[in-house]
């Protein structure tokens, strides 16, 4: 607990009533206030800060809570969304630039922002200000997220929930606060490293699980709210309320673990390769262990705050025990090939009438880079064949994809799809097989030379036909892709180490470093302006990418966990979070792919047009995003229908002899792409 506690106490009450946040605000009463006590919260989640920084942080939280309340007042039980928008939008006018005039506020929230970002902005870099001011536009916009949902009587899908209520609770800009309490502000060349992603996601996630346990009964009772994931698991899985607490609770055990094994396990290595001096190591580490202490401190104030229901866990569980802990590491036995939903396909497919030349140049282009020949340590035999080529017929996903481009575009895209799914599998027979984990960090590390940023830097000469491949296509493609090469290989990265590890990824982890290996190299790519990074088009394009993913884990079930020997596949993920057999599991990775395209057409039918407007972009913007979904649906069709004729995850037929006492005599056969 914070040692000015009872100072920060006595400074909030005074500033709320001088805001205008009590008495007559028609939102909190005296009442509700001693009640929530938000000073003990602030002083239990920011124990380290000095008196004076702990003032301007209860100030923050005891805002936040009063903008959530007062929403709740003046626009959810009116379902008002018109009003809604147009005092949302009216808030930015309250966080301009440091330095730059805000109008008159006009009522208390108004007054409170207005009052807390000159007490704020400024006092860090412009990076931070740009995050800080970021993640607070998020937190106020997200409400008409939850305000549609209500209005609609729409419950979000379990994935489409995580990812929402992720910005609308605040969290994110709870994490950036924690900088600012502790100037402990990131470097700036980390912030966005996997590493502080992944703890600032699990802590975001946390704060967020955990309050919708406990204020389940007054949200959805007493409020009529419909963002919890409580009533989320209730909905999806057609469960009671008590087994869906349960399950709820079992995701955030699964999200703090996440948490502590990124922190032990990927902050150090991250410190390390970015090189950071002694100064900004301190400051990371003060920085992970404030979301630490927030955590903390925000469970005990929950269980003495009446904006909860006050109560903790009612008996003693797995989870609550930390058993739960031990099933990461259980491995998933190999199965036989899964019974496979069928559904639906995304919109009309239309394939590129270049297809047979696409086909007939992926064969040859394999053999000109090499993926026929032997691979290193098995001279013997080669990777893939061209025979294993043509049945796989990436060509054909590439030809749904982009079904009006033309040839010389189709057969760059088609390489791009082909070189992603060799480094995949050869990842996995020469690095993950022997577990060669050295050897796979020393490609990663070469990689980015043969994609050098600046046009006529000499390339070294490849040693492996991984290398030789992305040599040929970067000098046909160039810098639009070396993000998306760099993610991908991260993926492949973080794939082998945890199957060395033995430990099956948190489900959400999973989700997400999932997004980055979609063959992604030959999907859409992003155009230019600024209406391509607001979060509604990220939620568009994350969950066309799910879909494709989740598609691809149910067909290739049986030869990842089975002859690859792999632990990261959404099916055996779900299999054991959720307990049941693969079967069942697939069902539901079933179900999550359809909740997924059905998010995907609202989003582009009710949410995107209200952005545009909202954003007053130009007709040529229009239809650049119109043709942005157009291809997105595009690729979610093209991969369905090519996973159900591809023959890439078909068992291999034997090679040899076969029959009793014969299994001796086979070589295993070559793996086909």
């Amino acid at each position: 607990m914070n040692p000015h506690l009872e100072r920060a106490r006595a400074h909030t009450t005074a500033w709320a009533r001088d805001m205008g946040l009590l008495a007559g605000s028609g939102v909190w009463s005296e009442h509700d206030w001693d009640g929530a006590d938000f000073a003990r919260m602030c002083a239990s989640s920011h124990p380290d800060c000095g008196a004076e920084m702990l003032e301007l942080v209860t100030d923050w939280y005891v805002w936040l809570f009063f903008y959530d309340d007062f929403f709740l007042h003046a626009f959810k039980k009116s379902l008002d969304q018109t009003g809604a928008r147009a005092y949302v939008l009216g808030l930015r006018a309250f966080m301009p630039p440091a330095g730059e005039p805000m109008p008159e506020p006009g009522d208390p929230v108004q007054r409170g922002l207005a009052d807390l970002w000159g007490r704020t902005v400024g006092a860090r870099s412009p990076e931070w200000g740009a995050r800080f001011a970021r993640s607070t536009r998020v937190a106020l916009e997200e409400c008409r997220w939850e305000l549609a949902n209500i209005a609609d009587g729409r419950v979000a899908n379990p994935i489409e929930y995580l990812e929402r209520r992720r910005r609308v609770s605040g969290a994110p800009w709870a994490a950036d606060l924690i900088e600012h309490s502790l100037d402990a502000e990131l470097p700036a060349r980390v912030a966005a490293a996997r590493p502080m992603r992944v703890l600032a996601d699990c802590f975001a996630d946390a704060a967020a699980l955990h309050n919708d346990i406990v204020s389940y009964e007054r949200e959805i009772h007493d409020e009529g709210e419909l963002s919890n994931c409580v009533l989320v698991f209730e909905r999806f899985f057609g469960y009671g309320a008590q087994r869906a607490a349960d399950a709820t609770n079992d995701l955030l055990s699964s999200r703090l673990h996440q948490f502590e094994h990124t922190a032990l396990t990927e902050v150090g290595p991250m410190m390390e390769e970015h090189a950071l001096d002694p100064g900004e190591r301190l400051r990371v580490v003060a920085y992970v262990r404030g979301l630490q202490d927030w955590l903390a401190g925000d469970y005990e104030w929950h269980t003495a705050s009446n904006r909860g229901n006050g109560s903790g866990p009612s008996r003693p569980s797995a989870s609550s025990l930390g058993l739960t802990r031990l099933r990461a590491y259980a491995r998933v036995p190999a199965s036989a090939p899964t019974p496979l939903p069928r559904p639906d396909l995304p919109g009309r497919l239309r394939l590129n009438p270049h297809l047979g030349r696409a086909r007939d140049h992926s064969a040859r282009w394999c053999g000109q880079m090499g993926f026929y020949g032997p691979l290193p340590r098995h001279p013997a035999r080669g990777l893939w064949s061209e025979p294993g080529v043509r049945a796989a017929d990436i060509a054909s996903f590439a030809a749904g994809a982009g079904p009006d481009l033309d040839e010389r575009a189709l057969c760059l895209s088609t390489d791009w799809a082909t070189w992603a799914a060799y480094a995949d599998d050869y990842w996995v027979r020469v690095f993950l097989h022997a577990g060669d984990l050295p050897g796979a960090r020393r490609l990663q590390e070469r990689l980015p030379a043969f994609m050098p940023p600046t046009p006529g830097t000499p390339i070294p000469a490849p040693e492996n036909p991984v290398e030789a491949g992305l040599s040929d296509l970067w000098r046909r493609t160039g810098q639009p892709v070396r993000s998306r090469v760099l993610d991908l290989v991260s993926v492949f990265m973080w794939e082998l180490t945890t199957t060395l590890q033995n430990r099956l990824p948190d489900p959400v982890d999973y989700i997400e470093m999932r997004r980055h290996a979609f063959g992604g190299l030959t999907g859409p790519s992003r155009p230019d302006d600024a209406v391509f990074a607001t979060p509604t088009v990220s939620s568009l394009e994350s969950a066309a990418v799910d879909y494709v993913t989740l598609c691809n884990d149910l067909f290739s079930y049986a030869k990842e966990t089975g002859r690859d020997g792999e632990l990261c596949n959404g099916v055996a993920i779900v299999e054991r979070f959720l307990g049941c057999d693969h079967r069942q599991a697939a069902g539901v990775v079933g179900d999550l792919m359809a909740a997924r395209i059905t998010q995907f057409e609202h989003l582009a039918a009710e949410e995107l047009p209200g952005l545009l407007d909202d954003l007053g972009v130009a007709d040529d913007v229009r239809h650049a995003v119109g043709a942005h979904v157009d291809r997105l649906r595009a690729s979610m069709a093209a991969a369905l229908d090519w996973h159900h004729r591809s023959g890439r995850y078909r068992p291999p037929r034997p090679a040899g002899p076969t029959g009793l006492g014969t299994s001796a005599l086979n070589a295993r056969p070559p793996a086909e792409p």
